[in-house]
Order: C-alpha cells, then sequence, then structure tokens
C-alpha cells in the first residue's frame, strides 16, 4: 500500500506538539490503514524511521516553518511511500480434515504415517479416544492393535482368538466384517415396537391414514395400525372398571393406580427381573388435586 509523503505530513500534524509523540501516532495508524500483519511489522517500522530521518533534517532546515517546509519539499512530499500491508489468500479456501476428500486424507497423513511407527500411531489414537470421553472405542483399537500372546497373557482369551484368527486368515477377516456390516443394517431395519410407533402417532398428530401412507414407504420399519391399536388398549384399563353412561364417565381410582403401577414395572422388567423377591417392596405414591 503506497502512501504520499504530504498525506504523512499531514497526519503528523493532527498529533501532539511533541515530534516523538507525533511519530507514535502516525506508526499507529499506518498500522491500522495497512492492516499490517506481525511478521512484516519490521519492513513498516524501517519505512517510518527513514521518513521520520528525512522528515527531520528538512523540518530543521526550513527553520520548523511549515509554510516554508511546505514550499521547499513540493517534489519531495508528492512521492510515496510503499508499505507492507495484509494481503488475503488467493485461491480455494482450506477444507478442515474432517471434510476432505479420502484422497486428500491420504495425501496429508502420508508424511506422518512415514515416519511415525504404526505403534505410536495406534497409541495415540487410543489416547485421544480417552481423552475425548470415547473409552470403550479406545478400547477396540487397543485390542485390535494388541498381538494375541499378551492379550492372552492378561486374561483376555477371547479377544486374543479372535485377533489370531483374523491376523492368521485374511478370509476371516472378511467374515468379520460381513458379520459387522449384517449385524448393523438388520439394526438399522429394525421395527418400532407398538408402543413407540403409537408414541410417534400420537406426538406427530397423524390420523390413521397418514400414518398408513408412511408405513407404505417403510414397511419394514412401521408396523401395522392393528399393532398400535393393541398398544393403545394396553394404556388404559381394565374395561370393566370403566363405566360410561350418557352423561358421564368414570374410573376406579384404584384401577387407574394398579394400571399406572403395572406400567411402570413393565418399563423396568429387567430390573424387575434381576432383583429377588426378598429385596422387591415398591410403594407407589401419588397426589390428587385439581
Amino acid at each position: 500500500m503506497s502512501i504520499t509523503r504530504q498525506d504523512l505530513f499531514t497526519i503528523l500534524s493532527s498529533g501532539d506538539d511533541d515530534i516523538e509523540d507525533q511519530f507514535k501516532f502516525l506508526k499507529g495508524e499506518i498500522k491500522k490503514r495497512t492492516q499490517c500483519p506481525e511478521s512484516n511489522v519490521n519492513d513498516l517500522n524501517k519505512a517510518l524511521n527513514y521518513f521520520k530521518s528525512q522528515f527531520r533534517s528538512r523540518w530543521l532546515k526550513a527553520h520548523r516553518m511549515q509554510e516554508r517546509f511546505l514550499k521547499d519539499n513540493r517534489d519531495w512530499l508528492g512521492a510515496s511511500i510503499l508499505f507492507p500491508r495484509s494481503q488475503k489468500r488467493r485461491g480455494r479456501p482450506e477444507t478442515s480434515f474432517v471434510f476432505s476428500a479420502e484422497r486428500t486424507k491420504r495425501h496429508k497423513t502420508s508424511e506422518l504415517r512415514k515416519s511415525t511407527p504404526l505403534a505410536v500411531l495406534s497409541y495415540a489414537t487410543q489416547m485421544s479416544l480417552r481423552a475425548s470421553g470415547k473409552a470403550q472405542a479406545s478400547k477396540v483399537i487397543q485390542e485390535i492393535t494388541t498381538s494375541p500372546k499378551s492379550l492372552r497373557a492378561s486374561g483376555k482369551a477371547q479377544a486374543s482368538k479372535v485377533i489370531q484368527e483374523i491376523t492368521t486368515s485374511p478370509k476371516r477377516a472378511i467374515k468379520y466384517r460381513k458379520a459387522y456390516k449384517k449385524v448393523f443394517e438388520s439394526e438399522q431395519r429394525q421395527m418400532l415396537s407398538g408402543e413407540d410407533a403409537l408414541a410417534m402417532l400420537v406426538d406427530a398428530k397423524l390420523s390413521r391414514h397418514q400414518y398408513e401412507v408412511i408405513r407404505k414407504k417403510a414397511p419394514e420399519k412401521f408396523p401395522s395400525y392393528k399393532v398400535l391399536q393393541v398398544a393403545k388398549q394396553e394404556c388404559y384399563p381394565k374395561s370393566d372398571c370403566i363405566k360410561v353412561t350418557s352423561t358421564s364417565a368414570e374410573v376406579s381410582l384404584q384401577a387407574l393406580l394398579d394400571h399406572t403401577m403395572n406400567r411402570l414395572i413393565s418399563v423396568q422388567q429387567r430390573v424387575v427381573n434381576e432383583l429377588n423377591n426378598a429385596e422387591l417392596q415398591v410403594v407407589l405414591v401419588y397426589q390428587m388435586g385439581f
């Protein structure tokens, strides 16, 4: 960025009377205008110091009289000084590693993979996963990259067999990958339970027709509407506890409490089954009001 000496003199004149303070003010203004990066500050200081020495000699020669100084140095003031400034990087912006293509990732990590042993990379991956809260993933990396003998010595016989089978037979590694893929795909295609599908229908305020339209797009994911009707019936107390007339509808309070308790226990059925009968003592606390 080029600035004429006349402009520099104008900036100096707008500052304090002390020449040192004037040049401090000038330096700040030029740095602000050029947005000079820290790497080029030395070049900017050199240009200003050279201008300062020339200005002092010419200013003293003019006996510190502005009118005479401007008249005698008209040509000198009309020339420009080139100052360094920040430059925007040209070309496409650099993409982060996460969103880079596979080929770019291989290129960026080529030097790291060549210069760093596999054991170091594996251990660094384990520690990074653990530091980010992914302890289970860290253990998987550790077991996969550990030799079968080390696993067997640490009491992990099953993991040792898995590693041994993978490393000794390439076909077995393919089988493990296919098995994992099969389990993953089956989980993705797993059908919703009647209760989950009913909850979705209620939350989205869907009609029966709307639900049937959605189910046609993914019949392996959504159960039939009859399953939802059965799940809906399970949300009510027993029918003999409900009395409906032309003017009123009544439900026994005890039936509501029993039904609520049964539903809560059914949700935690696995926990209840693991408890001994002597330990199982459930108290339902409720509050009534309007």
